[in-house]
């Protein structure tokens, strides 16, 4: 886990992915992130 479901924590780690080239995310209705 990475931290708590909200939209700045899942900024941050899309932040970290995004080098990664990891354009979709997959949250099973869990709100943001």
């Amino acid at each position: 886990m990475f931290g708590k479901h909200k939209e700045v924590v899942f900024k941050k780690l899309k932040a970290l992915l995004n080098p990664l080239g990891i354009s979709r995310y997959y949250t099973d209705d869990w709100g943001t992130y």
